[in-house]
């Protein structure tokens, strides 16, 4: 239950920043109300509103993704993929946001059953609809360090910290890749730079005692 409910969190906190960019004809009363739900841990709830709009508007190709994140959450992969897929097949071009949340979320389902190559592919087709969202080289960018890929790792990070300077996660990152390659004064320096940045960020601390007892 506690990765249904991380799962699901982590699309929540995700379409907050893409939220206001969605059609509004997709973000309907039993669409926003879903999502708070969702907010709120009710999945149960957040089905009925879902279940409600599908039935009144069974294009509503965002309802659709999230009722594939449900189903996905709940152990049901197969049918959350085939609503998304459905979903993907209908979501017009011009419509990128959305287009790139569908994506977003299959990659995370990829993610969590362990398809670390379709999760890249999903989230680069993500990328490609919203090549100025941080987040996603982020996630793709961590994808890569658990597949032992550390430059392509390295430059997903740094892209991030291209379209966002003060990126914090972007810098821990390429100091984690750093700690793989046992180049740890390499890693010190980014983890230093990282406490300029944010003082009260305590992982930085760990990782970077981490590397001192390393040398």
């Amino acid at each position: 239950m506690k990765v249904v409910s991380f799962f699901l969190v982590t699309l929540c906190f995700f379409i907050s920043d893409i939220n206001a960019q969605i059609s509004d004809k997709y973000q309907t009363y039993n669409v926003n109300r879903a999502v708070e739900e969702l907010n709120n841990g009710n999945e149960a709830s957040a089905k009925e509103y879902l279940d409600k709009e599908l039935n009144e508007n069974p294009k509503n190709h965002y309802a659709r993704i999230w009722m594939g994140a449900i189903n996905s959450s709940e152990g049901y992969q197969g049918k959350g993929l085939s609503l998304i897929e459905d979903a993907i097949k209908d979501i017009p071009k011009k419509e990128k946001e959305l287009m790139s949340f569908a994506y977003y979320t299959k990659a995370y389902i990829y993610e969590n059953i362990d398809e670390k190559e379709k999760a890249i592919d999903a989230y680069t087709r993500s990328i490609k609809y919203t090549p100025d969202d941080v987040d996603l080289y982020n996630k793709r960018g961590n994808l890569y360090y658990l597949m032992s890929e550390y430059d392509l790792s390295d430059k997903d990070f740094k892209k991030a910290i291209e379209l966002k300077p003060e990126y914090i996660y972007g810098y821990m990152g390429l100091g984690r890749n750093e700690i793989s390659r046992e180049r740890y004064n390499e890693a010190i320096e980014l983890f230093d730079y990282v406490e300029k940045l944010a003082s009260d960020y305590s992982s930085v601390y760990s990782f970077r005692a981490e590397c001192n007892y390393k040398l």
